[in-house]
């Protein structure tokens, strides 16, 4: 009878230890980009803005309405109806402190009616609100 003396051979100790250091060495990377990394907010809402040769930009707090090209709209970041947008932007211009200074960021899908548009800043102008921003992209020339 033969034994089998490579069946009882205990593996040699260490096979795994290369591993460790890569295994450290991901886990700071992962820590490194999580704290490191910045994770913004993004819209609910699919817009894609319009182009435009202008390159303003608006450094102040301001209202955001969201209107995607089938006309579905958001009022920083929560849904709204046409019907209620009037009183609704009223209502925040009442209580801001400085309604003066209440400032409406229009970010309008490229292919939303301009028509519907329109009927749109009827109700914006009708709720009191003066200052009014159309967001779009900076088109290279």
């Amino acid at each position: 009878m033969m034994l089998n003396v490579s069946a009882n051979k205990p593996k040699p100790l260490g096979d795994d230890d290369n591993m460790i250091p890569l295994i450290n060495i991901v886990f700071l990377m992962l820590i490194f980009f999580m704290v490191a990394g910045h994770i913004e907010k993004t819209d609910n809402i699919d817009v894609e803005l319009p182009l435009s040769v202008s390159n303003d930009e608006i450094s102040e707090q301001v209202i955001k309405l969201y209107i995607d090209n089938t006309g579905q709209m958001q009022l920083d970041a929560q849904p709204i109806a046409q019907a209620v947008l009037t009183e609704t932007l009223a209502t925040t211009l009442e209580s801001s402190p400085q309604p003066a200074s209440v400032h409406l960021l229009l970010q309008v899908d490229a292919d939303f009616s301009a028509v519907e548009l329109q009927h749109i800043l009827s109700d914006v102008k009708a709720s009191g609100i003066r200052r009014v921003s159309l967001a779009t992209l900076l088109k290279n020339i």
